[in-house]
């Protein structure tokens, strides 16, 4: 029996790329992936795309007051997510006049995939809490034309990635630091040992491994303007740091989910960044903080303002973090209306 507002999933496909239609058809290259093979582990492919096809009879179309969440969660062998969690909200449209049957097509995007073992790998589609369909993507040992390791620093990145998640800070920086070393014109280790530095407190330093990334070509240009403009603030190089993170703001395209420094009254602070709409707030937010060191107050207003607005979700809500640095912001600002106060000081 159907269960009222869960969809009729149509397809639901794993492919090199994908791009979904106003019209409802797929732009597919490489498309119907159930296996993957690599010569050795850990392995990375550089995007992987989910291509979905939801529809909905008239009972099951979410009201305009409702907000329809897609939540898109990943499993390894070992039980753990190898990818960001995906979330978004449906907004059906009609397949025809009478508007019985609505339909969703919508393209989920992940970069930078890194497979640390093989075996069965599955994505698991929900909608408001409730399993429409898993997708299994089987990587295994082997060679496939065009599918191969041949990276020798995807190891170290790995490696270096781990430890960092799992709070070895030190360790990550010691494994981002041989990449650079053994393999000095790859810019992703530059960037990662920045990202580590910057995390210690080692600003100026970071900065350096931040532009040598930059002069590699990093491909991550939006990300890597936040975290220069972080390490600028941490300097007290303010107005360059402003000048970064408009530069992210500038940027052509969202460069995917990651991890960031988001400025906080206490400092940098990691957070996770999954969607364009955490992008844009981080780096409102982080320009928010610049502009009050720099004692401009009513831009550091504005700019917490269209990091709330530009960063919440259907309903509202923004995430925790944002809206933590948001109220702390605020209070600086407010500070500076005492008479003979300098709450930046």
């Amino acid at each position: 029996m159907s269960t009222p507002g869960a969809p009729f999933v149509r397809l639901a496909l794993l492919a090199d790329f994908a791009q979904a239609q106003p019209d409802g058809r797929f732009q597919i290259v490489g498309g119907g992936i159930r296996s993957l093979s690599f010569e050795t582990f850990p392995a990375r492919i550089d995007r992987l795309s989910l291509a979905l096809a939801l529809e909905f009879t008239a009972a099951q179309v979410p009201g305009l007051s409702q907000d329809a969440w897609l939540v898109i969660n990943s499993t390894n062998p070992s039980g753990e997510p190898f990818v960001p969690v995906a979330r978004t909200v449906l907004r059906p449209r009609s397949l025809n006049p009478e508007g019985d049957i609505s339909s969703v097509e919508l393209v989920v995007n992940w970069l930078n995939i890194v497979f640390g073992q093989p075996g069965p790998h599955l994505f698991t589609v929900s909608f408001q809490d409730q399993t429409l369909t898993n997708v299994p993507l089987l990587v295994q040992t082997g060679t496939v034309s065009g599918v191969t390791n041949e990276r020798p620093w995807e190891a170290g990145i790995y490696e270096g990635v781990k430890a960092f998640s799992s709070g070895q800070v030190d360790e990550a920086r010691r494994q981002f630091e041989v990449v650079t070393k053994e393999f000095p014109a790859v810019a992703e280790g530059w960037n990662n040992l920045g990202f580590v530095q910057l995390d210690g407190g080692a600003a100026k330093q970071a900065e350096v491994s931040f532009r040598r990334a930059a002069e590699l070509g990093f491909a991550r240009t939006a990300m890597l303007a936040v975290n220069l403009g972080g390490a600028q603030y941490v300097e007290g190089r303010y107005q360059e740091s402003v000048a970064r993170f408009a530069d992210a703001l500038g940027a052509t395209k969202f460069d995917g989910p990651g991890v960031l420094h988001a400025i906080t009254k206490a400092g940098l602070h990691t957070v996770p960044i999954q969607d364009v709409k955490d992008f844009i707030g981080l780096a409102l937010l982080n320009t928010g903080w610049a502009e009050a060191r720099l004692r401009n107050f009513p831009g550091a207003r504005s700019a917490a303002a269209a990091a709330r607005e530009l960063a919440a979700g259907p309903d509202g809500a923004v995430p925790r973090w944002l809206q933590d640095s948001c109220d702390q912001l605020d209070e600086l600002v407010g500070e500076s209306n005492s008479p003979g106060s300098d709450p930046t000081q």
